[in-house]
């Protein structure tokens, strides 16, 4: 949906501009019930016009809206609602791990990452992090382990393996995979670039990995380069990617201008549509099982789980 104020301040505009000149006035104008009915019809008939001007002004099926300054006032709002209820599930602090991070589902249990950023390495920026587990039926903390993930940016679920894969962005280049079960690591490997988010489809066996800002990759099981995308749009950190079997959705977030945001592109990394988050706070991680979205942000002691509405039918195929 559009911002409020400035939508409405548009489409006022536009009406009056569109019934300038059109109105009687003066002494001899008269007004019949006929006349008042022909009125509200009009009315409405302007403000669908004016809606239809405005939403081509701001076409977020195309690249050519980033080009405009305010384009973040104008994009379209994914819905954000409470998991239990009306409350969002809180994954609170623990210690110096406080920093909500990569988070991931496989449809029974939720994973997600805290960094202790108090903890940082400076020679090898290789931070605690504790990888916590909660059980879906009930939203709570079933199981936690404390390995060295890096920053622990990134995480998926990868059900042909029935791994959870950290992609560690400190350093870009190294991904570590982790039993879903025990929470133990399993293997740590050094690949050829560096990421920093990523996603996995186990339809097409294929990984998506941000490269850079806006870029991504797509990437084969062995995370071989498919193909390369520079992205579009919004230049602001990537803060989570999820895909499924139509699309590609890249988070971005910068948190001190309230730009939270999911851009979305096919699998043959065309650019498709993107939403605006709704919360001031900092996105960290999207994820998806079957129909149901979720979002994860940092509250400053720990963070927060929603589930996330996309209106797919804004996006033209």
């Amino acid at each position: 949906m559009l911002n409020v104020k400035w939508k409405s301040l548009l489409v006022f505009s536009l009406i009056a501009v569109l019934l300038c000149g059109c109105q009687p006035t003066g002494a001899n104008a008269e007004v019949g019930p006929d006349d008042t009915q022909d009125a509200a019809m009009q009315e409405k008939t302007d403000e669908e016009e004016a809606e239809a001007i405005l939403a081509s002004m701001y076409d977020f099926t195309s690249e050519s809206v980033f080009n405009k300054k305010d384009f973040f006032e104008y994009m379209p709002t994914a819905e954000i609602v409470g998991i239990k209820g009306d409350d969002c599930v809180a994954v609170p602090k623990k210690d110096l791990y406080y920093v909500m991070q990569g988070g991931c589902t496989d449809g029974t249990y939720v994973y997600v990452i805290l960094e202790a950023q108090g903890g940082l390495d400076t020679e090898t920026r290789n931070n605690p992090t504790l990888l916590r587990k909660l059980d879906m039926s009930t939203w709570e903390i079933v199981a936690e382990n404390r390995l060295n993930l890096g920053h622990g940016n990134g995480m998926t679920y990868n059900s042909r393996l029935n791994q959870l894969v950290v992609a560690h962005y400190r350093p870009g280049n190294q991904v570590s995979f982790i039993n879903p079960d025990t929470l133990e690591l399993v293997e740590s490997r050094t690949i050829d670039y560096e990421i920093s988010n990523i996603g996995y489809n186990a339809t097409y066996d294929k990984y998506v990995a941000s490269a850079g800002r806006m870029a991504f990759y797509i990437l084969d099981a062995d995370f071989n380069q498919l193909l390369y995308s520079k992205g579009e749009g919004i230049d602001a950190a990537v803060q989570g990617i999820d895909c499924d079997d139509n699309y590609i959705y890249i988070g971005n977030s910068i948190v001190e201008k309230g730009y939270e945001t999911v851009r979305v592109y096919d699998w043959n990394g065309e650019y498709k549509f993107a939403y605006r988050i709704g919360s001031g706070q900092e996105q960290e991680a999207i994820f998806h099982y079957g129909d149901k979205f979720y979002v994860t942000f940092y509250t400053g002691n720990g963070g927060t789980i929603y589930e996330i509405k996309y209106d797919f039918s804004l996006i033209t195929k």
